[in-house]
């Protein structure tokens, strides 16, 4: 782990109109995460997607952002209010990075962060892509969804929750991706969508190959 967790308020000058933007684009359920996502932000807009990903750089390199390189997935997700079993804990395997901007008001369903527990076995937990594979519906056939209550049930057992971020409008999270975090449920009598901004960073570097983590660092005073 070479990445604090971190959290910022007030993160764009301009929500409204990245929330105006995130409107006019597609989302399809991607099988792999609740909700439905939009298509990769530099495909769509590389300009848009670079400028972002800067500024999320620049909290925790401000000294070296205008020099570094870095490999990234940018996309906007929408999850509908009310979905069961929408808070699964994992880590972002191939990253090493993840960014996470909310942008919904009146929604505080954010993100919590945990640690595993170690008398604990992890339970398997491929079903659940099953379900989200059929989000559009909000339902599995009655004794799958049994069975995935069941195994979700042992799964969060597994964990111990650290940190909890409440998804306020226009707040940032950055956390190290190799962190076991979970998106909070997200319950409301609107018919709201929770929109955010997640990204995913699989490399980050400057042209000097001396880039300085700040975790990495304080474990060598």
């Amino acid at each position: 782990m070479i990445f604090p967790s971190v959290c910022i308020d007030g993160f764009f000058n301009n929500p409204e109109e990245i929330i105006d933007y995130a409107n006019t684009l597609e989302y399809l359920p991607d099988g792999y995460s609740p909700g439905f996502r939009s298509k990769p932000l530099h495909e769509l807009n590389f300009n848009f997607f670079n400028n972002i990903c800067i500024k999320q750089l620049a909290v925790l390199f401000p000294n070296n952002v205008d020099d570094l390189s870095f490999q990234a997935r940018c996309r906007f997700q929408k999850v509908p209010a009310n979905y069961k079993f929408t808070d699964w804990i994992h880590t972002d395997d191939t990253s090493v990075l993840t960014t996470i901007i909310y942008l919904t008001n009146e929604c505080n369903a954010g993100t919590n962060i945990y640690k595993k527990n170690l008398f604990k076995n992890e339970i398997p937990t491929d079903i659940k892509y099953d379900y989200y594979k059929q989000m559009t519906n909000n339902k599995l056939p009655e004794n799958k969804m049994k069975q995935l209550e069941k195994i979700y049930k042992e799964h969060v057992k597994s964990y111990e929750e650290t940190i909890s971020f409440k998804g306020i409008y226009n707040r940032f999270i950055a956390f190290d991706a190799s962190s076991y975090h979970s998106a909070q449920s997200y319950m409301a009598n609107n018919k709201k969508d929770r929109l955010t901004l997640i990204t995913f960073f699989d490399y980050i570097n400057n042209k000097n190959l001396n880039l300085k983590f700040s975790i990495t660092e304080s474990r060598k005073r």
